[in-house]
């Protein structure tokens, strides 16, 4: 499932992912991201993953044909967790594409908050 957070203004999206995520949990999140590329032409993501558990089969293949699609648009995504692997997925989006991405702890979240309103 995936919540949107009341953080979320403009062009910055802010979500919470639980559990695995579906196809329909990825829809929706592709159709809140077109409506603010259509006003902005770009976005900022934060994304809470401390209950995030992967996704099912059908949302993994969206999720690598739209996050192909919107890559170039984001301008900074901040993971945040409480998990080894949530920081080896921010180290593997280093290497991808433009946009400046950070992992913080979830003790932290206020300040990625903060980072990413920078």
């Amino acid at each position: 499932m995936v919540i949107f957070l009341p953080e979320s203004e403009g062009n910055l999206v802010c979500c919470k992912a639980i559990g695995k995520l579906t196809d329909e949990d990825l829809h929706n999140l592709t159709v809140r991201i077109e409506r603010i590329l259509e006003n902005h032409g770009s976005f900022l993501l934060y994304v809470d993953l401390e209950f995030f558990k992967g996704w099912e089969w059908q949302a993994a293949w969206d999720k690598n044909v739209y996050g192909k699609k919107y890559w170039d648009q984001i301008e900074k995504i901040a993971f945040v967790g409480n998990q080894k692997w949530e920081q080896m997925i921010n180290k593997i989006a280093q290497n991808l594409k433009n946009g400046d991405k950070r992992y913080f702890s979830i003790a932290h979240h206020s300040m990625a908050i903060e980072w990413i309103n920078k």
